[in-house]
């Protein structure tokens, strides 16, 4: 449920971070699901592999996180055309 709690909270933040134009609240969540992503990422090349189903699925998640860690690099990008 913790989970649940947290995956709401941080989806209504970036989404009405964007959606209202504020840059400080989307940034801040995405960082912390940056960080996230990047322990995530460490974890699927460190721990041990009998954590996961297969190997296809270890990688799979490796990508998933990936992808979310470009995506914060991309706000940071763009972070000059968002108004405060």
């Amino acid at each position: 449920m913790a989970a649940i709690g947290l995956i709401i909270v941080f989806s209504s933040t970036l989404i009405l971070g964007e959606h209202n134009n504020k840059p400080v609240p989307y940034l801040l969540a995405s960082g912390l699901l940056a960080l996230a992503a990047v322990n995530a990422i460490f974890g699927g090349f460190t721990k041990d592999s009998s954590l996961w189903p297969s190997e296809l699925w270890r990688y799979a998640g490796v990508a998933v996180n990936s992808i979310g860690v470009v995506g914060f690099g991309l706000a940071l990008a763009h972070i000059k055309y968002l108004k405060s």
